[in-house]
């Protein structure tokens, strides 16, 4: 993420493309955590884009469900 920052800002943000690939990377390697931390770090640069809106609200969902199964899981080994 610090390369990432390093090159691109709110000045020179990425193509929305690049964006979507770096978040889809994120998703299939289930690194749920850092995914929405990416999205969530991005929005900023794009206050008004309704797909990366509905990509933040994707990857807050898909973390929520994530942190529900484990606890779940913990709550029948207890």
């Amino acid at each position: 993420m610090d390369l990432f920052k390093r090159n691109f800002n709110l000045t020179k943000p990425p193509p929305k493309s690049f964006i979507n690939s770096c978040f889809q990377e994120y998703k299939r390697q289930d690194a749920l955590v850092e995914g929405c931390q990416f999205i969530r770090d991005i929005l900023p640069w794009f206050p008004d884009d309704p797909e990366l809106m509905e990509q933040e609200e994707s990857a807050r969902k898909d973390l929520y469900d994530q942190l529900l199964k484990a606890a779940d899981t913990q709550w029948k080994s207890a």
